[in-house]
């Protein structure tokens, strides 16, 4: 670690970034907008070199306000293993590397979160299964899930949500319950529409040759069978209720997405794909998702939530 933690002080809302380009390729809408009613936003990404806080060039503005950011300098995945360096390892696979990993990244993020006292955190929800994505996400759900004071949101990471059920695939995957309004929420697709998906994903396209991507299409399959059994008003996993974000401005998102480079880069495909996915999980084409963790009582019943800022998702 780099000791940029220690410089970290006061904000009201922290992005938990995998790498660089995550948070901000997926929350660009949310981020803007908090934004512009001067709270102040901070990005932390794990796995990317150590830097101490600073403005992302600009990137991350509105109304003259920009987002500050922090690296906390973890290995990325094929740092950790070689093995890795395999885009079908990085998708599918887990090595003894990547528990310690998760024990660290814990640790580092429980002091951000103590330092930031950050009203709202938004952890990746790991959709897509890249491995340093779950880690991600289960460091900071071990650490922020059951604090009491903020709101906890897992945002959906793009371009790995715009594949047809790869959100649904995920939250099976977690065996997340749902409330009885949201039942119609996810995306159960047919494995015919996940695997043509996942064939044209950007992120395998650019990175994978033909073999690896015929490996990643077989996991791909027993992963969405598996995802089938999943029940979310039965599940036993994290409680999560759907809220969606809609831009108030037509041009809320664009300055941060243009300026986000993530796994793949920001294209005219994916801005496509972007656009296509906003219609499909009921808003506009500058839409964004997430999914609130709602917290629990002694006795079962659970806590009023405290984001007003949202509106649940009918």
């Amino acid at each position: 670690m780099a000791g940029s933690v220690a410089d970290i002080d006061r904000y009201d809302c922290l992005y938990i970034s995998p790498h660089a380009g995550d948070a901000p390729l997926s929350c660009a809408a949310r981020m803007r907008s908090e934004l512009g009613r001067e709270l102040r936003v901070l990005v932390v990404t794990l796995f990317d070199p150590p830097a101490a806080p600073s403005r992302l060039a600009g990137a991350l503005v509105s109304e003259g306000a920009a987002a500050d950011h922090v690296s906390l300098g973890l290995p990325e995945a094929s740092h950790r293993d070689p093995s890795h360096g395999s885009f079908r390892s990085a998708l599918y696979a887990r090595h003894p590397a990547d528990d310690a990993c998760v024990d660290g990244a814990a640790r580092l993020l429980d002091e951000v979160g103590q330092r930031t006292r950050a009203r709202h955190v938004y952890l990746p929800l790991g959709v897509g299964g890249h491995i340093d994505h779950r880690l991600a996400h289960e460091a900071g759900l071990r650490v922020y899930q059951s604090a009491t004071g903020r709101d906890v949101f897992l945002y959906e990471e793009r371009p790995y949500a715009f594949v047809p059920g790869a959100v649904w695939v995920r939250l099976g995957e977690l065996g997340a319950w749902l409330p009885p309004a949201a039942q119609d929420v996810p995306d159960g697709s047919t494995l015919a529409r996940f695997m043509l998906g996942v064939s044209r994903a950007p992120y395998l396209r650019t990175r994978a040759g033909w073999s690896e991507r015929l490996g990643c299409a077989r996991l791909a399959a027993r992963q969405w069978r598996q995802a089938r059994a999943w029940r979310p008003q039965k599940a036993l996993g994290p409680r999560l209720q759907p809220v969606l974000h809609e831009p108030t401005a037509a041009h809320e998102a664009d300055t941060l997405r243009a300026a986000a480079s993530g796994p793949c880069g920001v294209g005219a495909q994916v801005e496509r794909l972007g656009a296509a996915y906003g219609r499909s999980i009921g808003g506009d084409q500058r839409s964004e998702r997430y999914w609130l963790v709602l917290p629990q009582r002694d006795d079962g019943r659970l806590v009023p939530s405290m984001a007003e800022a949202f509106a649940p998702v009918a």
